[in-house]
């Protein structure tokens, strides 16, 4: 006899109570698991892009959000032409390099990607751009998620202790899934 327990919810921790318990032989596994960037990599820490047209500074503020860089390249397109600047400059990504790439098209346009709190999404770590197309030093930090684990303490057998708060969990999970996600320019 096959038993399926299905569990969904939002956040980081799913629970369920399992009445009557299961008692016996029984084997555990994860048939999917789908997050769809679901945690924001905006955010009001790193959302401002900023740029000087014609002497004057203006500043791009990204919604928070989950974004991919062709998200970001689109929102910060329409600002630009809200704000009559569309020929200022575009922004784009190469999913080749994992880089981005800012070409500015006005002589009387400076983008200050090193005083922008964007810049380390974006792959840059400093510097004022002027007009020329221009390649991020680094690879994009699209996410400041590097690694899920899904762990599930209603098995025995191998073992793995988890960090939750600064301190260590009294209970010994099981590792269903270690795994990287993936990067969408």
């Amino acid at each position: 006899m096959e038993t399926t327990i299905s569990l969904k919810g939002t956040g980081t921790r799913l629970k369920t109570e399992l009445d009557p318990p299961l008692l016996g032989d029984y084997k555990i596994a994860l048939q999917n698991l789908s997050t769809y960037y679901s945690w924001s990599n905006i955010t009001s820490d790193n959302n401002e892009l900023k740029y000087m047209k014609g002497g004057v500074q203006k500043t791009i503020t990204v919604p928070k959000c989950a974004y991919g860089i062709k998200d970001i390249a689109l929102f910060v397109g329409a600002e630009l032409e809200r704000k009559g600047d569309d020929k200022a400059f575009l922004l784009g990504g190469n999913s080749n390099t994992l880089n981005v790439h800012i070409d500015v098209k006005s002589t009387d346009c400076v983008v200050n990607i090193g005083d922008s709190s964007i810049k380390s999404v974006l792959g840059w770590t400093t510097g004022n751009l002027s007009k020329g197309t221009h390649s991020s030093d680094k690879k994009v930090n699209i996410t400041n998620i590097n690694k899920l684990l899904v762990n599930c303490n209603i098995v025995i057998g191998e073992y793995t202790a988890t960090a939750e708060s600064g301190g260590l969990l009294s209970s010994q999970q099981t590792v269903l899934a270690n795994f990287d996600p993936d990067v969408v320019l």
